[in-house]
């Protein structure tokens, strides 16, 4: 997937409403597909933007950028279940990532207390409930959607799909707000 075809993947009009300083983590960026994504939809507004991008392979993280059209783009190498090491963020993106978590409102229960009040929650995931050696514990969109509220994010919204190019399911993006703490 090219960082435009990311784009469109990930682009909802939430994210051009945002205003003002901006802190996003990346969980499971890999190489940063989408840390590139996001940065060039925040160019525009890029008045104190930071994605910290979180991965346990220091070699694909080495390959970002410092910046991006004006965002900031930090890296840590570990587990992206320690991401609240560096909280709290405004936004939080997982793209193809949360199919290794097999606990799923476990790890929602600790990654809600890193978020700020009306932060934002984006997963893009394989739309299939076959697992297999690189998806072992899939997500579709309709589990996704009917287990948000328990995990602690509002209404979820399907931004955009397309074809995954390893398997017949399509990769989806979604989008929700996090619900605040009680």
């Amino acid at each position: 997937m090219t960082t435009e075809e990311a784009i469109q993947l990930i682009q909802h009009p939430h994210l051009e409403e945002l205003r003002g300083a901006q802190r996003w983590a990346d969980l499971g960026a890999g190489q940063g597909r989408f840390t590139l994504a996001l940065a060039h939809l925040f160019a525009a507004k890029a008045a104190d933007r930071e994605i910290v991008a979180i991965d346990t392979n220091r070699n694909a993280l080495a390959q970002l950028p410092a910046q991006v059209k004006g965002v900031r783009i930090s890296t840590k190498v570990g587990d992206m279940k320690q991401a609240g090491d560096l909280g709290p963020y405004d936004g939080l993106i997982m793209a193809n990532s949360l199919h290794y978590i097999r606990k799923k409102k476990a790890f929602f229960e600790v990654a809600r207390t890193w978020m700020k009040p009306g932060a934002v929650f984006i997963l893009v995931e394989y739309d299939t409930s076959w697992p297999n050696p690189w998806v072992p514990f899939p997500l579709t969109f309709a589990g996704f959607r009917q287990n948000a509220a328990q995990w602690g994010l509002g209404a979820v919204e399907k931004i955009n799909e397309r074809p995954s190019i390893y398997r017949s399911a399509n990769i989806y993006a979604a989008f929700a707000k996090w619900k605040s703490l009680d």
